[in-house]
Formats: C-alpha cells, sequence, structure tokens
C-alpha cells in the first residue's frame, strides 16, 4: 500500500469534519425526525412478543427490587452497571412495571444508534455510503433483537469525539463531552466503561505523539486534550461512587464485577470460537468479519502514518478518517477481547457496530489502497451483511415457530399464541400484559396465575432449579411476572456460585430469614449443556436439602413445579 503525495493530501482535504454533527435546518430535522418513528415502528413490529426468562428476567427483576427500595449488589447480586436500573425504575414510576415499557426503552436505544452511526459516517462519506452502514446496522439490530440497549451510543460518540486528536488538539467542550457520555457508559456496563476510558487514553496520545516531536510537547499536548475529559467522567462517576459508598460496601461491587468474574468467569461461561455445525448458526460467522475488519483498520492506518512520516515528516497533521480508524480499532479490539470468552454474534455485537464505522470509511477510502485489501473490505462486509440477514431470517423463524411474531399478532390476533386454554392470559393485570399482550410459555403462565392467586403483593418468592449442584441459566421472569421480591441476594443465577458451599448457605439463611410461602423448582434447562464449567456437577446439596426438609409440593405446570413451606397454609 504506497501512497502518493498527491494521495495523502486529497485524504486530508476529503476528511476534513465538517462543524455539525447533524444539520439543524427544519428539514433536516423533520428528515432526522420521521426516520426516528419509522424505526421504532420497524422495530416494534418485527419484535418477539415471547419474553426471555433469564436476561431480560434479570434485568427485570433488578429494576422491581430498585424500585422496593433495595440497593445493586448490596441487596442484591448483579453483575452489570446500575444506569439502566434506574433509569427503567423512573419510567415504571411514571408509567408502571411493564414488559412494554422495557421493550420501547431497548427500541429507542436501538434507533438512537441506527442514526447516531449514520451521522457519524456521513461525516466523512458520500450519502450512499452512510445509507449502506445504516442499513447493515438496522439489519445486526434487528437480527439480534436482544441487544437492543442504550450502552452502545454512549460508546461510539466519545470515542468519535476523541478522534479529532489526530488532526489538532480536541476543544475542551468536545473533551468534556466524551468524558460525560464515557461516564454515562460505565455506569451502564463498568468493564465496557472502563475499557474505553483506556482506549480513549491511548488513542489521545497516539494522536498527540504524531503531531509532536518531543516528550514536553506531548505531555502539553496530553494535558490539553484530557483535562476536560477527565472532568466530564468524574461529574458523572465520582458523586454516584460517593453515594454509594455511603449505603454500601465496595467488597459487593468487587465480588459481583471482578473477584467472581477474575475466578470462575471464563471457566464457567467461556465458549470456543464458532464452528456452526448446521445452517441455523451461519450468522456466528460474523465473528471472523468483526476480526478481519479489526486487523485491516489497523494495517491501513498504520501504513498510513508510516507513509505520512516518510513524505512530510512529524508536524504533518493527519486526515480526520486515520483518527476515527484508529480510535474505533482500538475500542473494538477491546470490545471484541471481552467478548472472546463467551465469544458468539450476540458478544460480539458491540464491537461489531463499531466495525460498521471502520468499514464505511475503509471502503470510502478504498481508492487509496491495493486491491488485495479493497478485496478483503469488500468480503468482510458482504460477509457481515449475509451473516447479518440469516440471523434476521432466524429470527423471524424462532418467532413463528413460537407464535411470538408481534405483526402477525396485530394482524391475526386469532391464530396466535396463547393457545387455548390459556387465551385469558392477555386479560390477565401483569407486568407481562400490562399495555400490551407479551407472552411466556404455557408452563410459565399456570405458574405465574397460581402464584398470583395463593400469594400475597408482600410475600416473597423463590424460583430455582430441581438441583443446585450444576448451574446453567435460571429463571428469572417469574418473579418480575408475578410481582413477588425474591427471597434471596443470590436469584440471577452463575456458575460456581450457587452450586458453591458459602453461596449455597447464604442462600439458606435469606430463605430462613423470610420464609417464602412457596418455591418454584424450574427443570427446563436440565437438557442443556455447554462445553465449559457450567455442566460440572460440584456435588453441593445444602440448598437442596433445605428445599426439601422444608417445603412439600403441591402442584406441577409442565417442567415448572411449585412447593409449599411446611406448616399452615399461607392466609390461613
Amino acid at each position: 500500500m504506497t501512497l502518493s503525495r498527491h494521495e495523502l493530501r486529497d485524504g486530508q482535504r476529503e476528511s476534513t469534519p465538517s462543524s455539525p454533527i447533524l444539520p439543524f435546518d427544519l428539514q433536516g430535522i423533520a428528515t432526522c425526525l420521521l426516520c426516528f418513528l419509522g424505526l421504532v415502528l420497524f422495530f416494534f413490529l418485527s419484535q418477539n412478543r415471547m419474553t426471555v426468562v433469564y436476561d431480560e428476567g434479570i434485568a427485570l427483576t433488578a429494576v422491581m427490587r430498585v424500585m422496593a427500595g433495595q440497593i445493586v449488589h448490596r441487596d442484591f447480586y448483579y453483575n452489570y452497571g446500575p444506569a439502566p436500573l434506574y433509569i427503567e425504575a423512573g419510567l415504571f414510576r411514571l408509567f408502571g412495571p411493564s414488559v412494554l415499557v422495557e421493550r420501547l426503552f431497548g427500541i429507542t436505544g436501538a434507533v438512537v444508534i441506527v442514526l447516531s452511526i449514520y451521522g457519524m459516517v456521513r461525516q466523512m462519506c458520500s450519502r450512499r455510503v452512510s445509507q449502506m452502514a445504516a442499513l447493515l446496522c438496522i439489519v445486526w439490530e434487528f437480527g439480534d433483537g436482544g441487544a437492543r440497549d442504550f450502552l452502545p451510543v454512549f460508546i461510539l460518540w466519545p470515542t468519535w469525539l476523541v478522534s479529532a486528536a489526530f488532526g489538532r488538539n480536541i476543544s475542551a467542550r468536545r473533551a468534556f463531552a466524551a468524558g460525560l457520555l464515557v461516564g454515562i457508559a460505565t455506569l451502564f456496563r463498568y468493564d465496557m466503561g472502563i475499557g474505553s476510558v483506556v482506549c480513549h487514553i491511548v488513542a489521545v496520545a497516539i494522536g498527540a505523539g504524531l503531531r509532536t516531536q518531543s516528550l514536553s510537547q506531548w505531555l502539553r499536548a496530553m494535558v490539553t486534550n484530557l483535562w476536560a475529559y477527565v472532568i466530564g467522567l468524574a461529574l458523572i462517576v465520582a458523586p454516584l461512587t460517593w453515594a454509594y459508598l455511603r449505603v454500601g460496601s465496595l467488597h459487593d461491587v468487587l465480588f459481583d464485577i471482578v473477584i467472581y468474574t477474575a475466578k470462575h468467569y471464563r471457566l464457567g461461561r467461556g465458549l470456543p470460537f464458532p464452528r456452526p455445525q448446521s445452517l441455523s448458526q451461519l450468522q456466528e460467522l460474523v465473528v471472523y468479519a468483526v476480526l478481519v475488519l479489526i486487523v485491516v483498520s489497523v494495517y491501513v492506518s498504520g501504513r498510513w502514518v508510516l507513509e505520512q512520516r516518510r513524505h512530510y515528516g512529524e508536524s504533518e497533521t493527519l486526515p480526520h478518517w486515520v483518527g476515527v480508524l484508529v480510535a474505533f480499532s482500538l475500542v473494538a479490539l477491546m470490545l471484541f477481547a471481552k467478548a472472546s470468552v463467551r465469544i458468539g454474534a450476540g458478544g460480539v455485537f458491540p464491537a461489531l457496530l463499531c466495525c460498521v464505522i471502520m468499514a464505511a470509511v475503509l471502503y470510502n477510502q478504498r481508492a487509496k489502497y491495493g486491491v488485495v485489501l479493497r478485496t478483503t473490505v469488500a468480503l468482510s462486509l458482504f460477509a457481515m451483511f449475509v451473516t447479518g440477514v440469516w440471523a434476521s431470517m432466524h429470527q423471524v423463524s424462532g418467532e413463528r415457530k413460537s407464535g411470538g411474531s408481534m405483526l402477525l399478532w396485530l394482524l391475526e390476533p386469532g391464530r396466535m399464541a396463547p393457545r387455548a386454554p390459556y387465551r385469558s392470559w392477555c386479560s390477565e393485570k401483569t407486568p407481562i400484559t400490562r399495555g400490551l399482550c407479551f407472552l411466556m410459555d404455557e408452563d410459565h403462565i399456570q405458574t405465574v396465575e397460581f402464584l398470583i392467586q395463593h400469594t400475597r403483593p408482600e410475600d416473597t418468592l423463590y424460583v430455582g432449579l430441581p438441583q443446585h449442584d450444576r448451574i446453567l441459566i435460571n429463571d428469572n421472569m417469574t418473579y418480575f411476572a408475578t410481582q413477588r421480591l425474591p427471597a434471596t441476594k443470590w436469584s440471577h443465577f452463575d456458575p460456581f456460585l450457587q452450586n458453591s458451599v458459602a453461596t449455597q448457605q447464604s442462600m439458606i439463611a435469606d430463605l430462613e430469614r423470610n420464609k417464602p410461602p412457596y418455591v418454584v423448582l424450574d427443570s427446563q434447562f436440565d437438557a442443556l449443556h455447554e462445553p465449559n464449567g457450567s455442566s460440572v456437577h460440584t456435588g453441593v446439596h445444602l440448598l437442596d436439602n433445605y428445599i426439601a426438609q422444608n417445603y412439600r409440593w403441591v402442584e406441577t405446570f409442565g417442567k415448572m413445579s411449585v412447593l409449599q413451606r411446611s406448616g399452615p397454609e399461607p392466609g390461613a
């Protein structure tokens, strides 16, 4: 990839960033609004009405606990950041707790991601390339519907803002905004937020190093670029950290986020790199397209810097698109490394969004490098699009099989789930059906109806497994559906946690103190096995023995068994 002086200068002229991020004329605002509403409608109609008992259940039950006054980490195990919990708790206060509100929140995040990527790419690329980037993002947002979240917004935008450090010093206002946004990202996901901060500092350091000729100049440039960034970050993180430490323990945070993860996450949750055994898993191959794009982006930006130095020396500034490639490559590599433990299409989704921006820039600059790199970029883009379409088709197929298609339900409500004799489910007053009828499987529907009829709102509940010596995942949605608080801190299960002696002893203490009148044991995950430590039986049966001694069977609904605490019936 040998670049001429003419190409270098053209690249610098082409990629001078425009000052506004989005057009602010009335026509531009109207266009953005129409696109926003159209995408909201599209994602809303394309969603699956079936609720997800583990991931979605974890989040909704955590919000319920926050609304009850419980403190994240101190009162319940949770290995993500608190921001979405408190945002959704506020929304639930306004509109009532419901899956509908939670889904609309996630859909809004997905739409903002699409518009953000279009806005970023449009500043450097043609309208056609920007539209292609937005379309690729839409395809993957649809194909991986469970990934709809605001978090990528607060990673992409600060990365975009700091990428300007390769051409000039970042303005204080721009750096401050980047710090604020990455601070919010940290409150969504501690690991991704902190990782993004490290990547931004490294990107600024590289950009400053390429523009300066001495250590003292480099240090001054670092201070100039980062002082406002640090202030913005501190304004978000510091007050909330102080507020938490007044009521909670640092050890609880470290256990949930660092100690358990460092000791057990890779062993208990790790997966090998995908080798699809059937066409239904074809979308997993996007992992390799993402990795290739990261490598190509690093190579192209690095080679450009070397060519620029050779032709013009150290004082020449770099075009903005080179800074974009470097900054987003660093962040994408960090996100990919995090996802590599539990590797898969869903895990690399945040890194994929970075790669969409990088791929658009690489494609737009394709005339500046050789046929091998142009072909590699084109094939990677093609692979991302094909696997995204395949994931979308797989999503549609799953919705049709489960009877959970929102669009088909609105068009033909009589033919879609829930099926007889559970058609009365949509008239039930639960957070799952409030506002719009979302679904659980028939076993869960019967279990939820039983629990609502036989318990009081102030009662606690425990939902576990028939055998607690092997942990893969567990049902968390039943807590939210019944609006019964978990009787134990450890309602969200992870391998080598709830099947350990120490945690089971803590759970028994919680159950003895709260005495939930009913326990639900869900066997739907018994046949599921992964090639990791979640398939290991630890031989710890303290909790199983406690339940057997203190609870008796009363009902079975398919794979759900309901046990009642021994003694007088509640309310008797």
